[in-house]
């Protein structure tokens, strides 16, 4: 018996054309104009199609392989001038999600999890990517963390930990940061019940067999 059917191949082919699509372009604009909190709005477009695409077809690597797809049409069709950047992140993003529902079930809750962990992916991300590719830009997105992370926190704050306790510092900025995704999941798991419903309704119009 074949893991995925036709039918099921297409739904995800579809479902990773879409997210690509919202990568190239929203989320290539957003970045261009510098728009503040792209990363949080790029991860609840994401995992919002990652939850459609796993409840359409409710199978393990579901998640990897749209990711998969998604990374790959950004880096074949990306407007940025490095694409293998953002494409990594894309397919290291769906992997951590993936993980996530690999132990957990897909639930509401779950999917909060889910946009915790990826919310803090996003934070540490641009430190991965400066070690692995190196680069002006790299070194310029871990400043624009920095700042960020600086900017979220309670003012006076960065300064009562200056004293060697940086370590507690960063343990403070991950927990918020996975607290605000815990709100991305919810956000997440409310637009994929719009989305499934949109598609139950069209299955039944068009005698669909997932």
């Amino acid at each position: 018996m074949k893991y995925l059917t036709v039918t099921q191949l297409t739904v995800l082919a579809v479902i990773a054309a879409v997210n690509s699509v919202m990568e190239i372009s929203i989320g290539s604009l957003m970045h261009m104009f510098k728009i503040p909190a792209v990363g949080t709005f790029m991860i609840m477009v994401n995992l919002s199609l990652y939850l459609i695409a796993r409840n359409i077809v409710p199978k393990k690597g579901v998640i990897m392989i749209v990711g998969f797809i998604t990374a790959f049409i950004k880096l074949v069709y990306g407007g940025e001038l490095s694409r293998l950047g953002p494409s990594a992140a894309i397919f290291l993003e769906a992997a951590l999600i993936e993980a996530v529902f690999l132990f957990l079930p897909l639930k509401n809750w779950s999917a909060m999890v889910s946009g915790g962990f990826a919310n803090v992916f996003v934070l540490f991300y641009p430190f991965i990517s400066y070690l692995l590719f190196g680069g002006r830009g790299g070194a310029a997105n871990i400043e624009k963390v920095m700042s960020s992370a600086s900017k979220i926190l309670p003012q006076g704050l960065p300064e009562a930990f200056s004293g060697g306790s940086f370590g507690l510092l960063v343990f403070v900025v991950v927990l918020i940061y996975f607290f605000m995704g815990f709100f991305i999941g919810m956000a997440s798991w409310m637009i994929s019940l719009k989305g499934i419903n949109i598609y139950e309704s069209v299955r039944r119009t068009k005698s669909i067999n997932v």
